[in-house]
């Protein structure tokens, strides 16, 4: 074989081999995604099964409500929330944020839509309150928001789910006045 043939065949393999450590590349880039996603699902499930989180969504679901109504003044202003409504809105929030920047995995939120639902609508009503009180804040818990509306509408559908959606951004997650 001459040295021309040599560098010749040289310079056809060279994009193949090129070729392949792209593909290899892209399939590791994949994989350490999904690595990604896995751990950040298992930090919020630990955050959301914990004693404290439990007992706070519990609060939020059987007695804030009654609480709101005997006293709705006291829900207002946030330094006169209970730590146990603010962890609740707070988590919820961050689980919403990562919904629509689409951060996770769709099979991974699922497990928190029906829980953001029903802490939503008890919450609701005081976080209304709130966000009249101080006209600065309309997105206090927004995206919390939007996470319960999603599942009360089924937005997230998996065909739904793909696309965006220009109307619930500037419903739920621009800031305002």
């Amino acid at each position: 074989m001459s040295t021309e043939q040599i560098t010749l065949l040289a310079s056809l393999v060279t994009p193949v081999v090129v070729a392949a450590g792209a593909a290899a590349a892209f399939f590791q880039l994949k994989h350490l995604r999904m690595s990604n996603e896995l751990q950040g699902f298992l930090h919020l499930m630990d955050r959301f099964n914990s004693e404290r989180m439990i007992e706070a969504r519990l609060y939020c679901l059987h007695e804030l409500p009654a609480e709101f109504a005997a006293h709705p003044e006291r829900f207002a202003h946030s330094r006169f929330l209970d730590v146990r409504i603010l962890l609740v809105g707070n988590f919820f929030t961050e689980v919403g944020s990562l919904v629509y920047h689409r951060a996770l995995a769709r099979r991974y939120i699922v497990m928190f839509l029906l829980a953001a639902e029903q802490a939503w609508n008890a919450m609701a009503p005081m976080a209304e309150l709130h966000r009249a009180a101080q006209p600065g804040r309309r997105g206090v818990w927004a995206a919390f928001e939007y996470l319960a509306y999603l599942q009360r509408t089924g937005h997230f559908a998996e065909e739904q789910y793909r696309h965006y959606h220009p109307e619930l951004r500037e419903k739920f997650l621009d800031p305002g006045p």
